[in-house]
């Protein structure tokens, strides 16, 4: 019969090429619309972890708790978006001078569960603060130096190399003079110093005041001649900022080691060395 007939064309010639073709397109729009939603979910994703971030501390509660809830949101997206929250967590540190221990507690926390991933974040602030001192930006340069301090804070990093960080910084004022960047080290170093945490602090007490005495030693040498440019009064002579972050560390030495400008956030253990 003729119905015989075409049966056994379609099975000796295969289904009509206009069917194939349909099918073909079907499938590419199907592989294009599931593309499509995996790149908006990343990308809503990107935009979730940013936020995250960069709100740390904004809320009306406890920071120790932001800080916990954001290491529990973003534990799983480090797999997948490692290198994003890295980079925006180095990127606030640089930028937001309010949050630096913030971001440095945040690791704290991570470290427990994702050591290597923590480990890499603190070779990009490293790098990052190596850049902004070689190119003299002092805010950045400063801001990330008390990012490294409450790592050692947090027990992200020990102490021992914090402390030897910043002697280092505090070493490049020697044989400089102020015009040339003198005071730059120093200024750099008095002020990480200002950011370690009491319970750091009574663990090398010792090598802040070998800081300190590097600063007293250094600042009778050298010929401020911007200085009287700072009166205001006649016969009035007001510190520079080496002097007044001097002044703020010793200030901080004789009320043992309080402040009111900064913010230390509780439930950490400082430790002299760093994690294996």
């Amino acid at each position: 019969t003729l119905n015989n007939v075409n049966s056994c064309a379609l099975l000796a010639h295969g289904p009509p090429a206009s069917n194939m073709s349909y099918s073909y397109e079907k499938q590419q729009k199907k592989a294009q619309n599931q593309a499509e939603a995996v790149a908006r979910q990343q990308k809503q994703d990107r935009e979730r972890i940013r936020k995250l971030i960069i709100t740390l501390g904004d809320e009306n509660k406890k920071v120790i708790a932001q800080v916990r809830g954001l290491a529990m949101a973003l534990e799983f997206d480090v797999e997948l978006h490692g290198d994003l929250i890295a980079e925006t967590v180095v990127e606030c540190a640089r930028h937001i001078p309010v949050k630096t221990t913030m971001y440095a507690a945040f690791l704290g926390k991570m470290v427990e569960k994702k050591a290597a991933w923590v480990s890499k974040v603190v070779g990009q602030a490293f790098k990052s603060f190596q850049t902004a001192l070689k190119a003299g930006e002092v805010r950045p340069a400063q801001l990330l130096l008390q990012f490294i301090v409450g790592l050692g804070n947090y027990g992200v990093l020990g102490l021992t190399s914090v402390m030897n960080l910043l002697s280092e910084v505090a070493s490049l004022s020697q044989n400089s003079k102020p015009a040339k960047g003198g005071d730059y080290g120093l200024f750099l170093a008095l002020s990480g110093a200002l950011y370690i945490s009491p319970a750091a602090r009574n663990k090398v007490a010792h090598r802040i005041e070998e800081l300190i005495a590097t600063a007293d030693e250094y600042i009778p040498t050298r010929n401020a001649a911007w200085k009287p440019l700072l009166r205001i009064c006649k016969g009035e002579e007001l510190p520079d900022r080496l002097e007044a972050v001097l002044v703020a560390v010793k200030s901080m030495q004789l009320s043992d080691w309080t402040s009111q400008a900064v913010r230390h956030i509780p439930s950490f253990e400082p430790k002299m060395e760093g994690r294996e």
